[in-house]
């Protein structure tokens, strides 16, 4: 073999590598963007974030060659990010360009499905002191204000069940031979509320729901979604039921995109409709806690159903494990993807006990959601 072919050989060989490694990083992108889009979080945020998890740094015009987003959208999703502190920018003096990094907190939960247990007892405390405050300061009797206390009831329970879920699946990472212990070790109560009409707050109690939208928006459970599905939520987590039109007077978003949110978040069940005999169409989640189950157990049979496809990226992979060995990116890939296979008998098994649980409720309750 002259020296000629042997570089051509060399030459394709890396290429065939580079290709493999770069066709693996869009796939596990895609997945990402798939369990992120499902859960209706903002689809150009997720996939940013999810190059980030296998590259250290990255530039503007690298993202560009790498999501084919617009430059402008990219520049504006960035801000965003670095606003909500998911991650880091830092000017590079040689380059003059600016690099985006990936904050740590969030690298830890990439998919975000298992909440931190510090910031969700953070919330717990949170909320339990606006509760308390709003009793000290208003009358039972001022519109709306028991409502407002039931629906906190609800968020408060709710965290408390995801803190509890994040430590039972920290304690299942424990258990190698999968024998894990079961989530639910004490009765689960779904409290919902009742809706005889649109609930209107006192104009005295409008501040402290603001307050307590401002709060939700940019904290854990809402978080990662879009700013409008974000704030719609968080007016369902405190109100229960509305119409598009009172979001429509609560908020700056246009109707056409309060529509297309409604339709989203009825199909990803965290809302239902309710059709009456003339409009205008009422909108309820009658129960935070069931919400978020339903999200978490729709999410898991997703997660299922890219189980396959990732058993084969993570074979191709290990096949050419001998060269990749020094790779960052493969390096990265390979724990991202160990990290999955550890988490999906944890969530079969979560997702099983309480599909079961809520279909037992139902049954005995003729609960609604």
């Amino acid at each position: 073999m002259t020296k000629t072919d042997q570089i051509s050989k060399s030459n394709s060989h890396e290429n065939d590598v580079s290709t493999l490694l770069f066709s693996s990083q869009q796939q596990i992108v895609e997945f990402i963007q798939d369990i992120s889009n499902y859960r209706s979080q903002n689809s150009k945020e997720s996939q940013i974030k999810a190059y980030l998890i296998f590259n250290p740094v990255l530039t503007q015009d690298q993202f560009k060659k790498l999501t084919k987003i617009s430059c402008g959208t990219i520049s504006e999703t960035l801000k965003e990010l670095t606003k909500k502190k998911e991650i880091n920018v830092e000017l590079n003096k040689s380059t003059k360009k600016y690099e985006y990094s990936l904050n740590s907190s969030y690298s830890k939960t990439s998919l975000a499905f298992a909440q931190g247990e510090d910031s969700l007892t953070k919330e717990i405390i949170f909320f339990q002191k606006k509760r308390s405050e709003i009793l000290q300061k208003f009358e039972p009797s001022t519109s709306g204000c028991s409502f407002l206390i039931d629906r906190l009831d609800q968020l408060i329970h709710t965290y408390e069940f995801l803190l509890n879920f994040s430590a039972w699946t920290n304690e299942c990472l424990k258990y190698s031979d999968k024998r894990f212990p079961p989530l639910i070790t004490k009765e689960i109560i779904l409290v919902q509320s009742k809706f005889d009409k649109q609930i209107d707050l006192d104009p005295s109690l409008l501040q402290v729901e603001s307050n307590l939208i401002n709060h939700l928006t940019n904290h854990q459970i809402l978080r990662h979604h879009s700013e409008i599905t974000a704030e719609i939520l968080a007016y369902f987590y405190l109100r229960g039921k509305i119409t598009q039109q009172k979001i429509k007077e609560l908020t700056s978003f246009s109707n056409g995109r309060i529509s297309q949110t409604f339709k989203e978040l009825e199909n990803f069940h965290y809302i239902r409709k309710i059709i009456p005999r003339k409009r205008p169409y009422h909108y309820v989640m009658p129960s935070i806690l069931e919400a978020n189950i339903h999200l978490l157990c729709e999410s898991t049979e997703k997660l299922l159903s890219w189980q396959e496809r990732l058993a084969e990226i993570q074979r191709n992979l290990e096949n050419r494990a001998e060269i990749f060995l020094n790779n960052p990116t493969f390096n990265k890939m390979s724990h991202f993807l160990n990290g999955i296979f550890q988490f999906i008998p944890i969530y079969k098994k979560a997702h099983k006990e309480l599909s079961e649980k809520i279909n037992t409720l139902h049954e005995k309750k003729g609960l609604l959601m």
